[in-house]
C-alpha cells in the first residue's frame, strides 16, 4: 500500500509538471540550436512548445534569429515569444524567478518590452530577430500555443553590434525622413491610415512611439499594411504589441526598419498603405518615422 501511494504521488507530480510551463536547458554547442522539433502546439514540458528555452549565448554581443515553423497543414496557430537575459552565469532558471531577468528584443527605450505575438500560417515558417548584448544566459519564452498538430522552433546566433535582422535585406538599414506631424491620436477600436499608398513604392517604419493616458487594458495595438484605404481589404498584420499589467504608458520601438516592404514567404507590399489599429479600451497617441521608396 505504501509503495502504491508513492507511485500515485510520482504520477501526480509528473502530470502536474507536464501541465505547467517549465524551463528547458538547451545544451547544444555553437550558434545553431534546436529549441523544439515537432513539438505539440498545446501544452508544456518536453514534447510541447509552451516553455522557457534557456541557453548560454555564443557571443557577448549577438543577434538572435528564431525560426518558428507551423507543421499543421490545416490550421494557423497563435503564440507569443519573448527573450530574457541575465548577467549571472549560475542563473539558469526563469520559472518563478523572472525578477532576476530583463527583457531583450528589438531596440526599445521601454523598461518592459511587450510580448510580440503572431500567427503561424499553414505549413509556413516565420523568423523573429532579437538583439542580445551582454547576457550570460538567455531564455526564449514561448507561450500561448494551443491546438493540435506540431511546430518546430530553431535558432541561429550571429555576432553583431547592430540589429540587422534574419539575413533579410528588408531589415537592413533604412533612413526614414518622414515624421508624423502632428502625432496622431487614435480612439479605441479605430484603424487609422498613417501612410497613404503610392502604387510604385513600398512602406517602411523606422521608429514607433505609443503613448497611453492610462494603463492600457488587455488588448493590443497592431501595425498592418494593405492595398486600399485603411489597409483593407486584405490587410496583413506585421506588428502586434501585447499589453499587460506592467506595460509602460510610453512605449518606444526602433529598428532598421521595424517594418519593411517584404513580408513572410516573400510577400511584396509594394503600393500598400500603412495602418495602426487600436484594440485597447483607451486612446493611444502615435508618433512615428516612416519612409516610402
Amino acid at each position: 500500500m505504501q509503495m502504491l501511494k508513492r507511485l500515485l504521488l510520482c504520477l501526480a507530480l509528473l502530470t502536474g509538471l507536464a501541465a505547467a510551463q517549465v524551463d528547458i536547458p538547451i545544451t547544444q554547442i555553437g550558434p545553431y540550436k534546436i529549441l523544439a522539433r515537432n513539438a505539440t502546439w498545446a501544452g508544456s514540458g518536453v514534447g510541447a512548445l509552451n516553455n522557457n528555452y534557456i541557453f548560454t549565448p555564443t557571443y557577448a554581443n549577438e543577434g538572435v534569429c528564431v525560426y518558428a515553423s507551423n507543421n499543421d497543414a490545416g490550421s494557423t496557430h497563435s503564440f507569443s515569444i519573448q527573450l530574457f537575459g541575465n548577467g549571472d552565469p549560475a542563473n539558469r532558471t526563469l520559472l518563478n524567478n523572472q525578477n532576476s531577468w530583463v527583457p531583450l528584443g528589438p531596440s526599445s527605450t521601454t523598461v518592459v518590452l511587450p510580448i510580440l505575438q503572431t500567427a503561424g500560417a499553414v505549413n509556413s515558417t516565420q523568423s523573429y530577430f532579437f538583439q542580445a548584448n551582454g547576457a550570460t544566459n538567455i531564455a526564449v519564452a514561448i507561450a500561448g500555443g494551443s491546438g493540435t498538430s506540431t511546430g518546430t522552433f530553431t535558432m541561429v546566433e550571429s555576432p553583431t553590434t547592430t540589429p540587422v535582422g534574419c539575413g533579410n535585406t528588408v531589415t537592413g538599414p533604412v533612413f526614414c525622413p518622414l515624421t508624423l506631424q502632428p502625432p496622431q491620436t487614435i480612439a479605441s477600436g479605430i484603424t487609422d491610415e498613417i501612410l497613404t499608398p503610392i502604387a510604385t513604392k513600398g512602406v517602411y517604419l523606422c521608429t514607433l512611439t505609443l503613448s497611453f493616458a492610462t494603463a492600457p487594458a488587455a488588448g493590443s495595438v497592431t501595425i498592418s499594411v494593405g492595398p486600399g484605404a485603411a489597409c483593407s481589404p486584405g490587410g496583413a498584420v506585421l506588428f502586434n504589441m501585447q499589453t499587460g499589467p506592467t506595460t509602460p504608458l510610453v512605449n518606444t520601438f526602433s529598428g532598421q526598419p521595424l517594418l519593411g516592404r517584404f513580408g513572410n514567404a516573400g510577400a511584396d507590399f509594394l503600393g500598400n498603405a500603412l495602418c495602426i489599429t487600436n484594440n485597447n479600451a483607451t486612446t493611444v497617441v502615435v508618433d512615428a518615422t516612416v519612409a516610402q521608396f
